[in-house]
């Protein structure tokens, strides 16, 4: 017993084994940190994640917006070209008929085309009339031949000075003389009925230019076949009147065009402006299964890039939310209604067998009327709000997995956020200030025709605009320019010059750099991309180039929102946006109702859209409910030799932010001009203090 004691003690007294206590406790710490250590590194990846997804999500939300402004602002652009296309119909093509277009009455070879009538109502000879405004008159007569008509007014009857001047000299007439005077006679019979169904032309002519609705020449040539047979017009002229006028027609006028370009432009302006929401994964697919899909694009795409973008083996996808933090109605647009009186040469002959007054011997009593032209759509400026500016903010709220971190049981309840901002910056979509009167002109000097004035109220305003180099679609440079194209080479206009002519009238010209994004041509080859930001692709451009028809461009834009809204409620919308309260406009010159006008352009835009629109058939540009398509306003231009009326170069245009336009800090910073808006991810602090600063260089900010 006492040897086992003192072993005991010997025992108790061995310090052997103390350190499996230290190296266990050094062990459990080391673990600890090194737990901590890995959390922590794992914490911070999840978070950076997070953060990366956030921001992935905000620049795809921006870019969204960026793509929605551009689309925009080519359709602003392209209501102003349309512009620009009825003005080079209904000043050049109007004119052109005339031997001595585009010369002046003096035969002054510069300053503004007084566009001059001869008027045969004082003595035979004529005075010749300085009219200064454009007066549509289509020449009925062969293509290939001047048509003098166009410049004479109140052309005097020969028949019946002919025959006036036999009976007094011969005071009987014998059966010579009267088969002579008969044959004279039948040439003035032929004579009026030119006469008569040259007014019934003209006035057509304007109205398509105007309010055509349609691209299906069935209607076309069924109206003309009504009133050409009306005048008594032999086969042989109707057929003639045919082919020269149908190419003069082409394509919808200024009014349906430009109101399903506001209808675009509309819907995209509520794709912007689409309240916030906060979505997960499944709500996001269910939205993309709904009717109303394209409205919430930004939000699918934010998520989506979010979502792409989450560490999978971390997060739980079906878990993820995503919160937009933008605020509402971000982008506020005005339409932009001209109104302008067009003036066109009508005609009246006397009635077959009618007694003609002896001291009035006029053949062809010629009347030049205006139509005043009311509320035509032209484009779109934007309205500052105080406080807002295009912008995508969103919260990402993520959850960790199960064991998504080591050593922390449970942690599938802990969530991560992380909030991100983006914006679209860099071009702009048309010109800060643009107003009625920036599309007029007021006219002096227009004189009496027939004791009447031509003008249908004062002022005299005529559609008008500037093209730069102290030019305007009234100079003779410009229009000696435009003929010169249009004759390509030969002594008279053809119906290919006339669309080349055609198309460099719609260029762009100096005085639209800076205030409108402008689309440049396709590249010539891959390193021209250099300064462009536009998606195009070769079947969009070459295809159509090889074929002869103009290059287009294609882009996602809308008529309307919602497929299954009322296409007919639409276009009613649209119309009395343009046209406003209809009865107080009453009756123009010609006894037309606006209202009736109104009406036809309703029901020929919904059986554009409802029918050719759907089908694919019929419409310009081989445009959609869905999808714009315009022309391309610089491709296959000519160079201007000299005379700077149109650009033809893409550096010419750059619309975007440039060397002179960016300068931070007080120095220079090289930034590449593009095209279009661009995106750039910016501080939420940033976003809550309105969102731009002076150092954006954002195109909306600047005065030019």
């Amino acid at each position: 017993m006492k040897n086992w004691l003192s072993r005991q003690k010997t025992d108790v007294k061995n310090e052997r084994g103390q350190t499996v206590i230290l190296v266990s406790l050094m062990i459990v710490s080391f673990l600890m940190f090194f737990s901590f250590a890995l959390n922590t590194g794992l914490l911070i990846n999840a978070k950076i994640s997070v953060q990366t997804a956030a921001d992935a999500a905000a620049y795809a939300g921006a870019a969204t917006q960026a793509r929605q402004l551009n689309a925009i602002s080519y359709l602003n652009y392209d209501m102003r070209r349309q512009f620009k296309k009825f003005l080079f119909r209904y000043v050049y093509v109007g004119s052109f008929a005339g031997p001595r277009f585009p010369q002046t009455s003096s035969g002054a070879t510069s300053g503004q085309y007084d566009f001059p009538k001869l008027d045969h109502s004082t003595s035979a000879a004529g005075t010749m009339l300085g009219i200064k405004a454009p007066v549509v008159c289509i020449p009925i007569t062969s293509s290939g031949s001047p048509n003098d008509s166009c410049t004479q007014i109140n052309v005097r009857n020969t028949a019946f000075d002919v025959q006036s001047s036999i009976g007094s000299a011969l005071g009987s007439l014998n059966a010579i003389t009267q088969a002579y005077v008969d044959g004279v006679i039948g040439i003035g019979n032929v004579q009026n009925r030119i006469c008569n169904g040259q007014g019934s032309v003209n006035l057509f002519v304007l109205m398509a230019w105007l309010f055509r609705a349609n691209v299906d020449n069935t209607d076309l040539t069924n109206f003309l076949e009504k009133v050409l047979t009306q005048n008594n017009l032999a086969a042989a002229e109707k057929a003639q009147i045919l082919t020269n006028v149908g190419p003069l027609v082409k394509g919808l006028g200024l009014y349906p065009r430009n109101i399903l370009n506001l209808m675009r432009i509309n819907t995209l302006k509520t794709f912007i402006n689409e309240k916030p929401t906060t979505v997960t994964q499944d709500e996001v697919l269910s939205l993309e299964k709904s009717t109303g899909a394209d409205a919430h694009e930004r939000t699918i795409l934010a998520f989506k890039s979010a979502l792409a973008n989450l560490n999978a083996s971390i997060f739980d996808a079906d878990k993820l939310s995503m919160q937009e933090l933008q605020p509402e109605n971000m982008i506020a647009l005005e339409d932009v209604h001209t109104t302008f009186n067009v003036y066109v040469q009508a005609m009246e002959a006397p009635a077959p067998g009618a007694t003609l007054n002896p001291n009035d011997p006029v053949l062809c009593n010629s009347k030049i009327y205006a139509f005043e032209a009311k509320q035509a759509p032209v484009g779109v400026k934007r309205i500052p709000i105080a406080g807002k500016n295009v912008t995508y903010a969103v919260k990402l709220r993520a959850f960790v997995k199960p064991r998504g971190l080591l050593f922390a049981p449970g942690s599938g309840s802990l969530e991560l956020d992380a909030i991100a901002g983006a914006k679209p910056f860099g071009s702009r979509i048309g010109p800060a200030s643009n107003g009625p009167a920036d599309w007029i002109k007021t006219i002096s000097g227009i004189p009496s025709i027939n004791g009447a004035s031509v003008c249908a109220s004062p002022p005299c305003n005529s559609p008008f605009i500037s093209i730069g180099a102290n030019s305007d679609f009234f100079s003779i440079d410009f229009l000696t320019e435009l003929n010169a194209r249009a004759k390509n080479g030969g002594s008279m206009p053809t119906v290919q010059g006339i669309v080349n002519a055609q198309r460099h009238a719609m260029a762009p010209n100096p005085e639209e750099v800076g205030l409108y994004n402008i689309l440049p041509p396709p590249p010539e080859k891959e390193s021209d991309m250099d300064f462009q930001f536009i998606p195009y692709s070769d079947s969009v451009s070459k295809a159509d180039a090889a074929k002869g028809n103009p290059q287009v461009y294609r882009f996602y834009a809308p008529l309307y929102p919602d497929s299954a809204n009322d296409t007919s409620q639409k276009v009613k919308s649209a119309l009395d946006a343009v046209f406003g309260a209809l009865n107080p406009m009453g009756n123009n010159s010609y006894g037309m109702s606006l209202p009736t006008i109104r009406d036809k352009v309703n029901d020929n835009l919904n059986a554009y859209i409802s029918g050719p629109m759907r089908s694919g058939n019929q419409v310009e540009n081989a445009e959609t409910e869905t999808f714009a398509a315009i022309e391309l306003p610089m491709a296959d231009l000519e160079k201007s030799k000299g005379k700077p009326f149109w650009l033809t170069e893409s550096n010419q245009v750059l619309s975007s932010w440039s060397p002179e336009h960016n300068k931070i800090s007080g120095y220079e910073v090289k930034f590449t001009p593009r095209f279009s808006y661009s995106v750039k991810l910016v501080a939420i602090r940033d976003l809550l203090h309105q969102g731009v600063s002076s150092e954006d260089a954002d195109m909306e900010t600047l005065s030019h």
